[in-house]
């Protein structure tokens, strides 16, 4: 809890997600959290009211998302 900093490394950059409180599940290898969340990544920055994310096929779930989004030309 607190500034909490999450980062899943990519072959093109890495996804970062910040937020103030996140809940992980080291045997399922997801992860949730119904605050906040800040999202960097090479084509997007954005601001999620929630996240669950499945670290092992790699679905992520955001809500009410805000941001922009700029794909590789």
């Amino acid at each position: 809890s607190e500034n909490v900093l999450a980062t899943k490394l990519m072959q093109n950059g890495q996804l970062q997600f910040k937020t103030t409180a996140l809940t992980a599940y080291p045997k399922t290898r997801e992860i949730e959290t119904d605050q906040t969340v800040d999202v960097a990544s090479p084509q997007a920055n954005f601001v999620s009211q929630g996240l669950k994310a499945n670290l092992n096929d790699g679905q992520y779930e955001f809500f009410n998302i805000r941001g922009k989004y700029e794909p590789n030309s």
